[in-house]
């Protein structure tokens, strides 16, 4: 008996602020890039600066509100890009102890449940070349554990007029199981 449990597989995507083209909006309170299935919005916020009308790299001002969201999936992961480390540091900063910093890179890391990760308000300026999400996709949750199966009656002889059941505690698995060694496999569904 096997318990078998659908994953989504995870898939990259970028998004650059290299040019101007990848940014669908504009204006003194906010802009939006899209790339790749990936939107980036930049909100003035609380900022007592305007949304900067900059690329290569985008300017991100004190106080503004920043939202990553993946169009195609949940995000499991955001490293963003920043134009030096003084910059990542600040990002960092903004995020909190869930980012970490590797030279000018930033990187958080999600649970998978959401397709949006907001930074409520940066703390400093912060300078950003590209980001990219590592998100999820296809059917099935992300799990690390599937709970092995219940079969009851448990051991002994099983005839043909037996009643079986087989259960799962872990939430969504698919149970699969075979009548004739393996030939002919028949699914379930909890």
């Amino acid at each position: 008996m096997l318990a078998m449990f659908s994953t989504k597989a995870e898939e990259t995507a970028n998004l650059s602020f290299a040019n101007k083209a990848q940014r669908t909006s504009f204006s003194s309170t906010e802009q939006v890039w899209e790339q790749n299935g990936i939107k980036f919005t930049n909100s003035k916020s609380a900022s007592t600066t305007n949304v900067a009308d900059y690329a290569n790299p985008v300017r991100l001002y004190a106080s503004s509100k920043i939202v990553v969201e993946c169009t195609i999936g949940n995000i499991t992961k955001i490293v963003f890009d920043c134009n030096s480390s003084s910059y990542a540091n600040a990002l960092k900063n903004s995020i909190g102890d869930n980012a970490t910093v590797s030279s000018d890179k930033v990187t958080i890391a999600t649970d998978g449940s959401s397709n949006t990760f907001t930074i409520a308000k940066l703390t400093a300026q912060v300078r950003m070349d590209a980001l990219t999400v590592t998100y999820t996709s296809g059917g099935g949750e992300i799990v690390e554990k599937v709970n092995t199966p219940v079969i009851t009656p448990n051991g002994g002889v099983i005839t043909a007029e037996d009643e079986i059941s087989i259960t799962c505690a872990t939430e969504g698995a698919t149970i699969m199981y075979s009548i004739n060694d393996g030939e002919e496999m028949e699914y379930s569904e909890p």
